[in-house]
């Protein structure tokens, strides 16, 4: 009956079951190639012992007892004395790469024939939640004994139903031809019940009885495949060592859930020209016809669920339409394109506005943030009762802004700092939730509290690690989180004001002032340096007007920020690590600047 490949997803007319349930795929294996079972799908239960049921057979991960030939998985049982049986088989289990709880199963199969033999399609628990067995459960959707060629058996075990007491609960089928055909094995499992199917026509169902003695199947199961050899049941009548080696084909494995909803599954916002997916429920029986903007090309996968795409230069919409024998349903979404800035800076937020639709105060009880816009500056008056709360707000612009160019942070902070617990620190967010919250972080802790406004920077090249494991993605780059007064070093049942202007991403590397008037180089002495380091400052700085010094690494991070109205400030560097370091002194217009080296 095979070959029909994945076209199966779509074409299958006339597959649907008889009930009104419709179902998708979500897990298969068509045997289309050949060799080994699929390591991604598949493991191995290996070893002998008679696992539980006085068998024979020693299972292996060998080719000659399990693999995929003419388009079928063959699992065969070989007499041959092996690790100390007398008998080979293979055991093939989808434990932790396929795990179900609810759905529909199906199995294609032709089953091997012969007095001794025992295979067997049927599922275990994955995390045996209430015990060994049989206390969490067994579903056996085939098995069939070699001395008994005409019958298909399927049946339950739990605490309270289960062989060894003589209380399991099943039904059999005749099927005449099992040995020789292939015949499709199934079941619907559901929290109410669980239905045995051959051919699609019922057999049997075990009911819910609302305990988990009696149903222990609100768990997640996996699939095996196998054949044993003998056993109290299988060997009921003798082994004929005429019969091997003998095998059960297995066409393919399906593996469904029941659709609750359709959905378009796919990303929001996507960069120009990049390439992507968009997948939709796959439906047995369905037809699919997408429709996207006229600059989007659909590389792959047109008139199936899931298509690949390369996305054009706007923004746009994606359309699914589902057609069911006859009944058209659409699915869509919008997708909008990522901000790529023309400019070698990027602001956050012009602060002019005074809607504030684009800041977030996060909802923390007994901390509460009152926000206010004018002149472009964003004021933040706040009152924390709780630090460790770690209270923030998020600034989210309209679309995530592509940011790999842009990876240096600018602000400018002015602030009082009447209570000393002015503490900022800015975290970025890509569209998948991943932050950059791993150490060093841009963080404040001790800003000027002059009341006049002094820049501050940091530069989050190599810097893009999250907490959540991995990297926040510096192409998608989708909000801003600003800490304030929050953490270990935060203070509680304090109340207090910042302001913050020019909030920007740029190119230019922190230590770099593009927006100041370059001035000659500074003096600063001795060079090399220990402990101190003495700076003069040039004349043609305003003496009237505050002063900042910063010294940067070679990195682009501050270590060391000293305010100053003198002409000559000496800073202490004892505490930096031994090499060389880039100092500036800006006023706010003016810059100048200067290296020196700490021994």
């Amino acid at each position: 009956m095979k070959r029909i490949g994945l076209s199966f997803l779509f074409l299958l007319i006339g597959m649907m079951f008889s009930m009104a349930q419709e179902y998708e795929l979500v897990w298969f294996d068509e045997f289309d190639y050949s060799g080994l079972p699929n390591s991604d799908k598949w493991n191995y239960d290996i070893g002998g012992g008679g696992w539980g049921n006085s068998e024979l057979q020693y299972y292996t991960n060998r080719s000659e007892n399990a693999r995929v030939e003419g388009g079928n998985l063959r699992i065969e049982a070989r007499k041959e004395a092996y690790s100390g049986s007398a008998y080979t088989s293979a055991r093939l289990v989808t434990r932790n790469k396929g795990d179900w709880k609810y759905g529909k199963i199906e199995v294609r199969a032709k089953l091997p024939s012969g007095k001794g033999s025992w295979p067997a399609i049927w599922m275990l628990p994955t995390d045996w939640a209430y015990g060994g067995w049989p206390a969490s459960g067994e579903i056996d959707i085939m098995e069939h004994v070699g001395y008994d060629p005409v019958t298909i058996f399927g049946t339950v075990h739990t605490e309270a139903y289960n062989h060894s007491i003589g209380t399991q609960k099943g039904s059999s089928l005749t099927v005449s031809d099992c040995e020789s055909e292939y015949h499709l094995y199934s079941i619907i499992w559901t929290e109410d019940k669980i239905a045995f199917y051959v051919d699609n026509t019922f057999y049997f169902s075990f009911t819910n009885q609302g305990t988990w003695e009696k149903w222990p199947f609100d768990q997640r199961f996996h699939l095996i495949l196998n054949i044993a050899v003998g056993g109290s049941w299988g060997g009921a009548q003798g082994v004929d060592d005429n019969i091997f080696p003998t095998s059960m084909y297995v066409d393919y494995v399906r593996v469904y859930n029941e659709i609750v909803e359709l959905s378009l599954m796919g990303e929001d916002y996507l960069l120009p020209n990049e390439n992507t997916t968009f997948e939709v429920n796959n439906i047995v029986g369905a037809t699919y016809q997408w429709v996207l903007p006229s600059d989007a090309l659909i590389l792959s996968g047109a008139t199936s669920s899931k298509i690949t795409v390369q996305w054009g230069q706007t923004d746009g919409e994606v359309k699914a339409l589902i057609n069911r024998n006859g009944e058209v349903d659409t699915v869509a979404k919008q997708v909008l394109l990522i901000e790529i800035p023309a400019e070698s800076e990027y602001f956050w937020s012009n602060f002019a506005d005074n809607s504030l639709a684009d800041i977030l105060p996060a909802d923390h009880s007994g901390n509460q943030f009152t926000l206010s816009e004018a002149d472009s500056i964003l004021r933040i008056d706040y009152t924390i009762a709780d630090a460790g709360l770690n209270s923030y707000i998020i600034i989210k612009p309209e679309r995530p802004v592509y940011l790999t160019d842009l990876q240096n942070m600018w602000l400018e902070l002015k602030t009082y700092n009447k209570t000393q617990s002015v503490i900022t620190r800015y975290d970025l967010i890509d569209i998948y939730g991943k932050e950059t919250d791993v150490t060093p972080v841009f963080k404040i802790e001790q800003p000027v509290a002059d009341g006049t406004f002094h820049e501050y920077s940091f530069n989050f090249s190599g810097r893009w690690q999250s907490s959540g494991g991995g990297f926040a993605d510096s192409t998608k780059i989708a909000a801003l989180r600003m800490y304030i007064n929050y953490g270990f070093y935060g203070k509680d049942n304090v109340s207090d004001s910042l302001w913050i202007r020019n909030l920007r991403m740029s190119d230019v590397k922190a230590g770099i002032f593009s927006n100041h008037t370059r001035l000659e180089q500074a003096k600063v002495w001795p060079n090399p340096a220990t402990d101190y380091l003495d700076v003069q400052i040039p004349n043609v700085f305003n003496q009237l007007k505050n002063k900042t010094i910063w010294v940067y690494g070679l990195d682009g991070s501050v270590v060391l920020r000293k305010s100053t109205f003198n002409e000559q400030e000496r800073i202490e560097i004892k505490n930096l690590v031994q090499g060389i370091y880039r100092l500036l002194i800006s006023d706010g217009e003016k810059l100048a600047f200067s290296y020196f080296v700490k021994e």
